[in-house]
Order: structure tokens, then C-alpha cells, then sequence
């Protein structure tokens, strides 16, 4: 039986990824002047540590298994929302300016990572957490969506700041990934309750 995955995993990992695809490509060429070479050095030895310590995971960095949503799951989510904004700002800023072959790597990272995010809250607490996260954050944004198309601002409180139609259709487009999410892990939450 395999070791189910967490927030310790999912917090070693990414700083593993993270670091050695920011590190490893630069460290010969332009990284080789005063300050740099200390970050990025300082970056990469960070990164094989987390990756080392993620590889053989001593017994005080584990987390339990839990039915209901906890501290841990807000982290993955925030963490897993995060690098999915990241990876979307970067793509469209990137693609005008040019795109290289590590910025696309360092996509593909914070792709990778936003998923990893979602997959380590199924794996720690199973469909029908996943299923309330997605509908939590799906009636946030669906909210969110329908009161800036409805006044055109941000908050009740900054009420003269204006905010574009567009941005209204992001969050209900947001929010409709997350409520679709959301049924489908209810229907696989009871498929594989009714073949178990």
C-alpha cells in the first residue's frame, strides 16, 4: 500500500520544483555576477535539500488523514489557486515578450504544481472534501462575479473604484469551472460509494 500524499509533501516538493527549475538553467551563464551567484547557488542547494528531505521523509513530517476541511486543506487550496493565477499571468505576459524554453519550463512547473495541490487534498481526505472545497470556492466567486457586473466596483466599501465587465466574467467563468468541478467529484464520491 502506498504512502497517501499531504501537506508536508506538497510543501517539500514544490519548494524542490520550484528552486531547481528557477536554479538549475541559469546557474552557468548569467547568474555568474556578485549577489546573483549567492542566490542562486544558496536557491539551488535549497532546492536539493527540499528534495532530498521530500525523498526520504522522517516519521514527525506526517500529516493524518482527515474527513473534514482543515487548516492543511486551506493551504493546498490557497497554494493550488496561487500558482494557477501565476501560471496564467506569466503565459500571457510571456507570450507577448517572447517565449524561452525555460519560461515555458517554469509553466509547466507551476502547472504541475497548481494540480498537485488539488490531487494532495483528494488523496489526504477523499471526493467529498474536494467536492466542498470546489463549491465553497465556487459560490465565492460566483458572488464575486455577480456583484461586480451588478455595481461595477470591487466592494461595498470602495464602492468609486471601478471594475471592468471583464473582470466580472473571469469570476463567473471561474466559478463555473469550480461548481462543475465540483459535481463530478460528488458523481465519482458516489460511484465509488455504491461499488464499495
Amino acid at each position: 500500500m502506498r504512502r497517501r500524499l499531504d501537506l508536508y509533501d506538497y510543501l517539500l516538493w514544490a519548494t524542490a520544483l520550484l528552486m531547481l527549475t528557477l536554479t538549475v538553467p541559469v546557474l552557468p551563464g548569467r547568474l555568474m555576477s556578485g549577489d546573483r551567484v549567492i542566490a542562486g547557488v544558496s536557491g539551488f542547494f535549497l532546492g536539493l535539500a527540499a528534495l532530498r528531505t521530500a525523498w526520504f521523509r522522517r516519521r514527525p513530517l506526517r500529516d493524518n488523514r482527515t474527513d473534514g476541511v482543515d487548516t492543511s486543506d486551506c493551504v493546498l487550496t490557497i497554494c493550488g489557486l496561487f500558482f494557477a493565477r501565476e501560471m496564467t499571468r506569466s503565459y500571457f505576459r510571456w507570450s507577448a515578450s517572447g517565449m524561452t524554453l525555460h519560461r515555458a519550463a517554469i509553466l509547466w512547473v507551476l502547472g504541475f504544481l497548481s494540480i498537485f495541490a488539488f490531487y494532495c487534498i483528494i488523496d489526504r481526505g477523499g471526493w467529498r472534501k474536494f467536492a466542498i472545497i470546489c463549491f465553497f470556492l465556487g459560490y465565492i466567486s460566483l458572488l464575486m462575479g455577480f456583484w461586480r457586473l451588478a455595481s461595477g466596483s470591487d466592494s461595498p466599501r470602495f464602492y468609486y473604484v471601478y471594475a471592468s465587465k471583464e473582470s466580472a466574467y473571469e469570476f463567473l467563468m471561474v466559478a463555473t469551472f469550480f461548481l462543475l468541478s465540483g459535481v463530478l467529484a460528488r458523481i465519482v464520491q458516489k460511484r465509488r460509494e455504491n461499488q464499495g
